[in-house]
């Protein structure tokens, strides 16, 4: 199944391989560069900024950058690993997978593995028997050294930093916030509207493998689809796909069955995880993990779980005051058709449900819930059905509620406001 580029672009995201293998091949053309420009005694107008280094020195110059480097680099990305590993026991080990995004990390990662090719190129091309001072090569090797090692601190203080809870729960609003907002239009009249399905045979489109929907290229897809055709996508982005499970179903009196499987497989990314790029959800999903980690025996942190709720609160207003994204996209002629697109109520339900469910015996949780659904009741129409959701979670939560003593119980109810008169 081809991948399109966005697909393409969120697995080159996540991998340690492709900026680190970049920055060698710079280290790498950086080595020739400089061995030449020695070679080639062209350093004299620059020399008075250049190490004095004979042949001797300079591999011992660059043996010990060379080893040192990959010595402490070994250790501290062993240390990072455990780290990391330690912070997926405590929040949740799908919130871990944002670290591999990390533009940061996979640069120090290349920094360091560049300044080893480096030097390891540069000894095997020094000459013994060179007449020339090999000064560009150990001044860049020296500078090389230094700059990973800065590197090196400045990554465990950023892997510390990273690893605190609110500096998680950050990072996963900011993302889901940004999906939310590049997703989710202010208002799209009509676009929730029901087609009518084609009384021509329909094809059904397979998976061809198994994973996780990442993304649907819709306007690839739209483009490709000839007059008259229409696409009613079975599955969401976010669902587990199986092999040859059913993802399409295609109503076109142009196109045979294998034309139209190459043409929706062609629109669909499937990865081994799942992602925020398209699926916005998926971060309510992230945050709800951390609270009920948080909320676990073992763990046992309300504190943690009180400022996911809070987050939870400021990315619902921005869910509930803007429209869903349009389950219907046409031209003249095409349309393709997403009915399992998320509702409001779907986000509702992944925010604070299992939330409320863990919490009954923490009266600060289901305080911020209250808030939560007060602030969010605050910037919605009175008589939409979005305020209807709000006013059924809210009795649930005070049904949750019932367990505490009374003082807490009228707490909550206090901060319920209007979603609860009684």
């Amino acid at each position: 199944m081809a991948e399109p580029v966005s697909g393409w672009w969120e697995r080159t995201r996540e991998s340690l391989l492709v900026v680190p293998a970049l920055l060698v091949l710079i280290g790498s053309a950086l080595a020739w560069a400089a061995i030449s420009i020695d070679a080639a005694g062209a350093s004299e107008p620059w020399s008075s900024l250049l190490v004095e280094a004979s042949v001797e020195s300079s591999r011992a110059v660059l043996t010990t950058v060379a080893g040192a480097t990959a010595s402490v680099a070994g250790i501290v990305f062993a240390l990072t690993a455990v780290a990391v590993q330690l912070a997926s026991s405590t929040y949740s080990p799908r919130v871990i997978q944002g670290y591999l995004r990390a533009g940061f990390q996979q640069a120090v990662i290349g920094v360091v593995a560049a300044t080893f090719a480096f030097a390891l190129l540069c000894l095997a091309s020094i000459d013994d028997g060179g007449t020339a001072q090999p000064r560009v090569t150990v001044t860049l090797g020296v500078g090389l050294g230094v700059v990973s090692f800065l590197l090196i601190i400045a990554m465990i203080d950023h892997v510390v930093r990273s690893l605190r809870a609110d500096s998680i729960i950050r990072r996963l609003t900011d993302e889901t916030l940004a999906a939310i907002r590049r997703h989710h239009p202010d208002r799209v009249p009509g676009a929730h509207d029901d087609l009518e399905l084609p009384e021509s045979d329909a094809m059904e489109v397979r998976s061809d493998q198994s994973g996780w929907l990442r993304s649907i290229d819709r306007d690839g897809l739209l483009d490709r689809l000839p007059p008259g055709s229409m696409v009613r996508l079975d599955v969401p982005v976010g669902a587990l796909l199986r092999e040859d499970g059913p993802v399409a179903t295609v109503w076109s009196d142009h196109l045979s069955a294998p034309e139209a499987e190459t043409i929706v497989r062609d629109s669909l990314a499937i990865g081994h995880s799942r992602t925020l790029d398209q699926d916005p959800i998926f971060g309510f999903r992230l945050l709800s993990d951390v609270a009920l980690r948080a909320l676990s025996p073992g763990v046992n942190d309300p504190t943690t779980a009180v400022t996911v709720v809070r987050h939870l609160g400021a990315l619902l207003i921005e869910v509930f005051t803007r429209d869903l994204p349009p389950r219907v996209h046409r031209d003249d002629s095409r349309r393709i058709y997403e009915p399992l697109r998320p509702t409001e109520a779907d986000f509702l339900r992944v925010a604070v449900r299992e939330i409320r469910l863990a919490a009954t015996s923490q009266p600060e949780v289901l305080e911020a819930l209250a808030g939560l659904f007060s602030e969010v009741a605050s910037a919605t129409d009175p008589e939409s059905q979005r305020h209807d959701l709000l006013i059924a979670e809210a009795a649930d939560l005070v049904t949750a509620a019932s367990s505490l003593d009374e003082g807490n119980r009228r707490r909550v109810t206090d901060l319920l406001g209007d979603l609860w008169p009684g």
